[in-house]
């Protein structure tokens, strides 16, 4: 009997070890992180002053991306019943942008001007239910559905804030915050955090490769809520990307 139970778990265990995919999925957006305005007009002190002049109050923001993010990580399948399976994944992307923004008060005369240059790291952590056609083919095409989150964390690497100009001035009426986290300034930057969960939805199409399968694949997330909003930066809430990946 014990034999017996021994030989059942072995065969369990070995089982289950077939059915179980543990490789790295990797890929490039097709869409951009944000929906970035940049202002057409350049800022200079003297348009600026102009602008401003009679307004209570004058503002100006201009953002540009700087990068193409990459998505990168971790991916496992578990088959379920023949041609049904569960993929998750950890996948992670940078995006990187610049902001500028300028306000002014006319009450004080001063005008408060940023210029930073931003880091958005994103953690997306898919799963689908992914159905394969055609299994006795080389290239089984498939088709999957789900659930994805989405952590994103904004911080500033460098650049200039909180410098407050006289009103006709050249110069800071107070020293302007000067970051530059590559030299390890010791300086506190509010950190933007966001957690965000939408649908998600891929085809493609896998072939084996030796004991390995390979995958190529369309993948589009939909997250609702912007994880990043600012008057001229907003993010992308349709995500397309293209994915390939490897499991063992």
């Amino acid at each position: 009997m014990t034999r017996f139970s021994f030989l059942c778990l072995l065969y369990i265990s070995t089982a289950s070890a077939q059915s179980i995919w543990v490789g790295v999925k990797g890929g490039l957006p097709l869409t951009q992180a944000f929906n970035a305005i940049e202002n057409p007009q350049p800022l200079t002190v003297t348009a600026f002053y102009q602008n401003s002049e009679g307004l209570l109050a004058f503002d100006y923001d201009s953002a540009t991306q700087r990068k193409i993010p990459y998505t990168v990580g971790p991916a496992v399948e578990i088959r379920l019943w023949r041609h049904i399976r569960v993929e998750a994944d950890g996948l992670y992307s940078r995006a990187v942008y610049d902001y500028t923004s300028v306000r002014f008060d006319k009450f004080t005369s001063n005008s408060y001007f940023d210029a930073l240059k931003h880091a958005v790291d994103r953690v997306d952590t898919p799963v689908l239910v992914k159905y394969e056609f055609a299994e006795r083919r080389r290239f089984h095409p498939f088709a999957g559905a789900g659930g994805s989150i989405r952590y994103s964390h904004d911080k500033v690497l460098q650049g200039i804030a909180d410098a407050a100009v006289p009103g006709g001035g050249t110069e800071y009426s107070t020293p302007p915050t000067i970051f530059n986290s590559s030299l390890g300034t010791p300086i506190q930057v509010v950190a933007v955090r966001a957690l965000r969960m939408g649908p998600a939805f891929s085809a493609g199409v896998e072939t084996p490769v030796g004991r390995h399968r390979a995958s190529a694949e369309i993948r589009y997330t939909r997250y609702p809520g912007d994880s990043i909003n600012a008057p001229a930066l907003h993010s992308n809430l349709n995500q397309v990307d293209l994915m390939a990946g490897i499991v063992f």
